[in-house]
């Protein structure tokens, strides 16, 4: 390091040749430097007054004298120096940062915020005289930080960026004031920036890649982590995250891999654990992940993330009664270890997801009770929170109650725009017996829409659970007639077309759907189970039904149509194994009770299939699909067959 006497001289001849004074301040100028660096600073500070009464404009003494005092804590003298300094040389950059260094000491030690504001005025103008030293502009990003001046703190790091361009850390801090500020754009094209010039830093790969996730551009976002992982294959952080998206973009398989190999590394590794768990849950092996899931909630009783995902595979299993008492436990937890917001975020979370059970199980009192209080759980207010309480009170039949809510949740003003609440005070205001009222409703939002797709299928959605078969056959047509491409609106078209018993028309629509999306489980099975129940096409329907279990291999309602295309094709013993499977879940279906009866009869168990199709009678079933003449005549055949019995 060059020593200090050499720097100031270097500054000193820079000046007009010395007059004999000059000379003598000069002398007397390094005599103080030297006892200031033997720590006399008091010897110091005489000295200097004599520099400068032999040149009073001698700005170095000056700023020498403002270090002194600045060292010293005194502040007040420290700002009379350096103003000194800076009145006789304006111009000279170095100066101006020292006296931003000294506002800045004094603003931090008690002077306060104008004392801030001062050195930044001065940082401001060092940077302006020489706009290729980085340091003022270093300390400036403090200062905006401390001032709390988003936009000038983004500003100064971006000219940071541009006066030291190998300075990665600027450019992650312009990335990250972009985001706050709402300019993922301009995060990206810095963060590309910091890349190209440091093409190893996997820090900035990564990060580049969570604001690429952030924003949707999932296989962009892979691309950065695997490039990151590259550099830096011990980072778990990146691995974990690449797995996330291979489980999101259901690559169960890919994501199982990388578990795997952090697996290797440490068998007891949670992380990897629980990656392999949901990559697991994604292909369907439920019971294996259930198994990993289970021994890491044992293993640690505070780690709610397990404890979650124990109860979405009990959900995905079918076992709901199982999945709600884990949940109401989890509602019990003891939340010493949380803050009052992740309290609040977690009970969210947790009561949302018990509302979503109890629908399931049919308890709806219960549900919109438990979405109730999610609804209560945190600050903001969520309209989806209060409508599934609302739809959770109609399903109740407690539609007075339902419409007051409705009606009440209308009036706030976060939540004046919502359709959906328009369309569920149509929904309960028919449960309160005025379908009239209710279809003028539903009619009037029609015609004043903003969204006309999506409200179009609300209103055809509305008309369809009220049996209004061709008023919502009519409206998902024109959905259909607009957009050719709208899955949805050709799924639920070919959904009223089959109740209407207008099998090919229905078929054409089912096809139209698979066109634009072959891998939707819910289309392969209503196709193929509308063509087994008809004896139509049975091999080409069952591949279908069984590709829609590839996807959801616990889903009630698919294995129920996997057991009737086998009866159709008289594979009843395959058939009773997937429809006992079917009614763990469908306990009260009628339609799946009164399959089981009817496989069994084929079969020759009479008397099990007797107690099945009369209890299939009694079953829940809301949309009349149950072929009830079917169930008596079988039961009365069976009945007098067993009474010849001798």
């Amino acid at each position: 390091m060059m020593p200090l006497s050499v720097l100031v001289l270097a500054v000193w001849v820079q000046a007009a040749p010395p007059t004999s004074n000059q000379s003598a301040a000069y002398g007397l100028f390094l005599e103080a430097l030297s006892l200031r660096e033997q720590g006399q600073n008091d010897e110091a500070l005489k000295v200097l007054q004599k520099t400068l009464k032999a040149d009073p404009k001698a700005a170095d003494a000056h700023a020498e004298m403002a270090r002194i005092h600045m060292d010293e804590g005194r502040f007040s003298l420290a700002v009379q120096a350096v103003n000194q300094a800076v009145k006789v040389s304006p111009d000279r950059a170095d100066l101006r940062s020292l006296a931003g260094q000294v506002h800045q000491f004094y603003g931090q030690s008690g002077g306060g915020e104008a004392e801030l504001r001062l050195a930044v005025s001065e940082y401001e103008a060092a940077s302006a005289l020489d706009p290729a030293d980085p340091a003022p502009l270093r300390d400036l990003t403090r200062l905006y930080s401390v001032l709390r001046n988003a936009k000038a703190a983004l500003d100064t790091w971006k000219r940071l960026s541009i006066a030291d361009p190998r300075n990665i850390d600027a450019f992650m801090q312009v990335a990250n004031l972009s985001i706050n500020a709402g300019d993922t754009k301009g995060a990206v094209e810095a963060l590309e920036t910091a890349a190209a010039a440091d093409p190893q830093n996997a820090r900035v790969l990564q990060v580049l890649g969570d604001i690429q996730r952030e924003g949707g551009k999932t296989e962009e976002a892979l691309k950065r982590y695997e490039a990151a992982a590259k550099l830096d294959p011990r980072d778990l952080i990146t691995r974990l995250k690449i797995g996330e998206i291979l489980i999101d973009s259901h690559r169960g398989t890919d994501a199982l891999e990388i578990a795997g190999e952090m697996l290797k590394e440490d068998a007891s590794n949670r992380f990897g654990l629980d990656l392999k768990a949901r990559a697991l849950k994604e292909l369907g092996r439920v019971d294996e992940a259930l198994e990993i899931a289970e021994s890491l909630a044992a293993s640690d009783p505070k780690d709610l993330k397990a404890a979650f995902l124990v109860v979405t595979l009990l959900e995905q299993k079918g076992a709901l009664e199982q999945a709600d008492a884990r949940l109401s436990a989890l509602l019990r937890r003891n939340t010493s270890n949380e803050d009052a917001d992740s309290i609040a975020r977690n009970n969210r979370v947790f009561w949302a997801h018990a509302g979503m059970v109890r629908q399931r199980l049919g308890r709806y009192q219960e549900a919109a009770d438990a979405f109730g209080e999610a609804a209560k759980s945190g600050k903001e207010k969520d309209a989806s929170l209060v409508t599934y309480r609302i739809d959770a009170l109609i399903s109740a039949k407690a539609f007075d109650k339902a419409l007051a809510e409705v009606r009440a949740a209308k009036q706030e003003p976060a939540f004046k725009d919502e359709a959906d609440l328009k369309f569920l005070e149509a929904y309960a205001l028919r449960g309160t017996g005025d379908e009239k009222g209710a279809s003028a409703m539903v009619e009037a939002l029609l015609k004043a829409t903003r969204d006309e797709a999506n409200d179009t299928l609300a209103a055809a959605d509305f008309y369809q659970r009220g049996k209004n078969l061709p008023r919502a056959q009519e409206l998902f047509a024109r959905v259909a007639e607009k957009d050719p491409k709208n899955v949805r609106a050709l799924f639920s078209l070919g959904s009223v077309l089959e109740r209407q018993k207008k099998y090919e028309e229905a078929e054409k629509a089912f096809r139209a759907a698979l066109a634009l999306a072959p891998e939707s489980a819910i289309t392969l099975n209503y196709l193929g189970y509308m063509n087994a129940d008809r004896n139509v096409k049975v091999e080409e329907a069952l591949s279908f039904i069984q590709k829609a279990l590839a996807d959801d291999p616990e889903n009630g309602s698919y294995l129920d149509s996997l057991a009737w295309a086998l009866h159709r094709l008289g594979r009843n013993g395959e058939a009773e194994i997937a429809i006992r499977k079917a009614i763990l879940t469908q306990e009260k279906n009628a339609v799946v009770i009164a399959h089981l009866g009817l496989i069994l009869a084929a079969k020759g168990d009479h008397a099990e299939a007797l107690k099945y199709l009369r209890l299939s009678l009694e079953g829940e079933d809301e949309d009349g699909e149950l072929d009830r003449t079917l169930v008596e005549n079988k039961i009365r055949d069976l009945s007098r067959a067993a009474q010849k019995k001798p």
